[in-house]
């Protein structure tokens, strides 16, 4: 047997599960704070203030890298929050795609009655 074998299926378990997306999170969080509030701070705020380019033929967008995360991750943030993690999931692995079109597989909000 491989010695990979028991870390692959325990990773492989640990994202199947419901709860990793909130315990990365977590993680997440905790590591920048720490690192935020010691003596790394100085180059944690120089990677965040860095600039990221997408360009295309001269052509593209520059900004820091902390309005990429921003704007780029809070906005797969809500897009999971607003469509819910089974739709998330299907438009990720590309099975909601061809259904895009149908006006009841689309999301829309809900009405306010008075």
């Amino acid at each position: 047997m491989d010695s990979q074998m028991p870390l692959q299926r325990a990773i492989d378990r640990f994202f199947s599960s419901e709860a990793s997306g909130g315990i990365l999170l977590m993680l997440s969080a905790v590591a920048a704070l720490i690192v935020a509030n010691s003596a790394l701070a100085p180059f944690y705020e120089s990677w965040l203030n860095s600039y990221f380019s997408v360009k295309l033929n001269d052509e593209g967008i520059a900004k820091p890298l902390i309005l990429w995360i921003n704007d780029g991750l809070m906005a797969i943030f809500f897009f999971l929050i607003v469509c819910g993690c089974s739709r998330f999931r299907k438009v990720i692995s590309g099975h909601f795609l061809g259904q895009v079109y149908r006006y009841r597989s689309c999301v829309r909000p809900r009405q306010m009655w008075l």
